[in-house]
């Protein structure tokens, strides 16, 4: 494979075509700075675009940063934890030492639409402190997560903050969204959270 390797300083870049293969992080995250698009190339299923480890969009970004049509796996912690708003469009997460999409932080929403996020070892989707995450379209689903256990970890999870939420929009639920998750359960709350926190 390649190794897909971006620098602050890149910050005229926008937008990352990545194409067929297995596109090896070369830190525990690729670190993004600045508001940028990495899409898999249109033409190439998205299960042959790999990219193996998590992305990390910092806090204070101007501007969306957005990633689409490829596979995120193996993270060692995270696949995507984000400090800013961020949006998805069909992608599959999998395989992640902790868990699967998080935001994290007052005012931060991840707009996730047709995501997969599967096999990971703690919580399939996390909002913390305050951040909140939106799921969209038909093709969501979060299953078989909390590989490692832990009964503070759900499919879909709220943490740290009455103000964290996961939103579904309808026609979604998180009875069909999230399925077959281990740990405590399909979703849930935990360190101050509630789980009236996640709705449709």
């Amino acid at each position: 494979g390649s190794e897909m390797c971006i620098r602050d300083r890149d910050d005229r870049l926008t937008t990352i075509v990545v194409g067929k293969g297995e596109h090896q992080i070369n830190d525990d995250y690729l670190v993004v700075a600045s508001a940028m698009n990495i899409v898999g190339d249109p033409g190439v299923p998205k299960e042959k675009i790999v990219v193996v480890g998590g992305i990390w969009f910092k806090k204070g970004i101007q501007g969306n940063c957005h990633l689409q049509h490829l596979t995120l796996r193996q993270a060692k912690y995270y696949g995507v934890e984000g400090y800013s708003s961020f949006t998805m469009e069909d992608v599959l997460v999998e395989q992640c030492g902790f868990s699967g999409v998080c935001a994290s932080g007052t005012g931060v929403v991840g707009r996730c639409t047709n995501v997969e996020v599967r096999q990971c070892g703690w919580s399939g989707v996390g909002a913390f402190d305050g951040a909140s995450i939106t799921l969209i379209g038909a093709k969501t689903t979060v299953h078989h997560n909390c590989t490692k256990g832990g009964s503070d970890a759900y499919g879909l999870a709220v943490y740290n903050s009455s103000s964290s939420t996961i939103q579904l929009v309808s026609p979604l639920t998180k009875e069909h969204v999230s399925l077959d998750n281990g740990g405590g359960g399909n979703w849930g709350a935990a360190f101050g959270g509630d789980i009236n926190q996640i709705q449709t």
